[in-house]
């Protein structure tokens, strides 16, 4: 996208210069643009309309300072405009009476900025709270690119960067669907390719699994990753798919002691998580969990056998793999709930926190990223209510108790420093809770901000996007709601019961019912039923998305839906 000579938001010295060319063709600009003279030490306020302009081969957008991130009423100054692969941003630099930009609230289509409580962060609307622009928001395409324009998010996107908080959407796509719940567990894929409805015909194939379970699929390159179980023979396996021709690579079989759990449960219920290293997998075998590490030709690596677990109602917490550790979350109704982190090439515990036990967790750890580059897993248990644990040493960082009194099968949802998670009984969300995320290096206090109480989920994870949290429950009720306040927007019943998590493609939500329906809907302030389509057969499996393919997991198959070419 190119500015035109008309465009409101350009001044008479950003005026474009555009090349015509072939229908199809991307405009051309002129190589470069006038320069702003250099700003006076007394005056850190860029003047309006100015701003630095990169040659015009690397600079398919072009964007005026004045399109979003213009004057301030503090002092600072506009340094320089950085480079990104989709075009040039513009990069505000913070003089040390203005630190606390990180409240700060772009407004597109003006030259002002306002600040904002930091209780109030998040626009619904027409700007876009720098704290909470994570990299899978503001990339070109994605929510807030199409909310504000290309102007809008590339000034918030310019100030994101420097803030370190955005990254480029290639290096977001490069971390693959590797986990429950993809990427960090956010649940979101910006792959505009996947179709919002579907029949037989988009199949690129089929493939018929060895045995049940209700894993969702992990993706590593041109191999998918699931498990399966034979509860006739007390055997269970890891499978491995090629991706590109849906053909079995192969299946390694392990034999387990059966132990109690729900009907609605599965031996193979974890799902695996994959590095460049290896597939590791994580499940019950009697009274003890049992961690496996394979390499990608499905020869073990390790095994590793941790004392115990109890639940009346199964196992299904998922591992993940975090920079060369294996964490494994246990926290059941036994004598010696867990955190634990493995070293993926050996199996050797790294480190082990102990856990008060009582009623079981089944979820899967969320990963934080903050602006300086800091890690952080997040947990969530009945007893511990919101944890943050660092990867590296499994030191508690901070922790919110006192929130659930009931089981959490759903995994925690991060957007930007907060933390949203629920608890239930009975296959209904009965209570939640949305946290502050404590902070030592800013001195941020972890603390309970609110809830919602009503149609909660129990068992699917809830996804937050562009500062909207998503709730669709087990029995089919979708709700839309502002994460700054907890208002709700929406709230529709879309029909079906949901196991499976719903996830975010590209600003579209699909949620998949036991029955096997795919339900698509917009991800947005406003409800609307884009698509629905069936399955073969039912699931309870979250999909995966990789590579321009959503990845379904059925009872007793793996489907491939190839997305859209053009």
């Amino acid at each position: 996208m190119t500015g035109s000579p008309h465009d409101p938001h350009l001044s008479s010295c950003q005026t474009q210069s555009p090349v015509a060319g072939p229908a199809g063709q991307k405009q051309k600009t002129a190589p470069y643009r006038r320069r702003p003279p250099r700003l006076p030490s007394s005056d850190h306020v860029a003047p309006k309309g100015y701003s630095d302009w990169a040659p015009a081969h690397k600079q398919p957008f072009a964007v005026p300072a004045a399109a979003g991130l213009g004057r301030l009423g503090g002092r600072g100054a506009w340094h320089r405009s950085a480079l990104h692969p989709r075009g040039a941003v513009f990069a505000f630099r913070a003089a040390s009476d203005y630190h606390s930009l990180l409240g700060t609230r772009v407004s597109p289509g003006n030259d002002k900025m306002r600040t904002m409580p930091v209780d109030r962060w998040w626009s619904a609307g027409s700007g876009a709270a720098l704290e909470e622009l994570e990299p899978s928001n503001v990339v070109p395409g994605g929510p807030v690119w199409r909310r504000m324009g290309a102007a809008g998010a590339l000034a918030a996107l310019g100030a994101a960067i420097l803030l370190g908080i955005a990254a480029p959407r290639a290096a977001w796509a490069q971390r693959g669907w590797t986990r429950f719940r993809g990427p960090d567990g956010t649940g979101i894929s910006w792959d505009e390719s996947i179709p919002v409805t579907f029949d037989e015909r988009a199949y690129r194939w089929q493939l018929p699994l060895p045995g049940s379970g209700h894993s969702s699929p992990a993706i590593w390159g041109e191999k998918l990753f699931v498990t399966c179980e034979n509860r006739s023979q007390q055997q269970r396996s890891v499978v491995c798919i090629d991706t590109r021709a849906g053909r079995l690579l192969w299946e390694w079989k392990t034999t387990f002691e059966p132990y109690r759990s729900h009907s609605f449960n599965s031996y193979a219920a974890a799902t695996p998580a994959v590095d460049a290293r290896g597939v590791y997998v994580s499940w019950v075998s009697g009274n003890s969990v049992e961690v496996v590490g394979l390499d990608h030709a499905g020869r073990r690596l390790w095994t590793r056998r941790m004392e115990d677990f109890r639940s009346r109602f199964g196992a299904g917490a998922s591992p993940i793999v975090l920079d060369g550790v294996v964490v494994v979350a246990n926290d059941h109704g036994g004598q010696a709930s867990f955190l634990a982190g493995l070293d993926a090439a050996t199996g050797h515990l790294r480190w082990k926190v102990p856990r008060k036990s009582g009623l079981v967790s089944f979820i899967t750890p969320a990963v934080f990223r903050s602006p300086s580059g800091a890690v952080e897993l997040v947990f969530v248990s009945p007893s511990h209510g919101i944890t943050g644990v660092e990867p590296a040493t499994g030191a508690v960082l901070w922790e919110v108790s006192g929130l659930f009194t009931q089981k959490t099968v759903a995994s925690p949802v991060i957007a930007g420093q907060r933390v949203f998670a629920t608890s239930g009984r009975g296959g209904r969300g009965v209570e939640s809770a949305l946290v502050r995320r404590g902070d030592a290096a800013t001195g941020q206090k972890a603390g309970r901000l609110g809830q919602i109480d009503t149609d909660l989920p129990y068992v699917p994870t809830p996804v937050a996007c562009d500062g909207y949290l998503f709730i669709w429950t087990d029995h089919g009720v979708v709700s839309c709601a502002e994460v700054a306040t907890g208002k709700v927007l929406w709230r529709e019943r879309v029909g079906g019961q949901y196991f499976a998590s719903p996830v975010c493609v590209a600003g579209k939500l699909y949620g998949v019912s036991k029955k096997g329906e795919v339900v698509v809907l917009d991800a947005g302030p406003e409800f609307k039923l884009l698509g629905r389509s069936q399955l073969p057969e039912g699931s309870y499996a979250t999909p995966a998305v990789a590579d321009g393919c959503i990845y379904f997991r059925t009872f007793e198959h793996v489907l491939c839906v190839a997305g859209k070419k053009g």
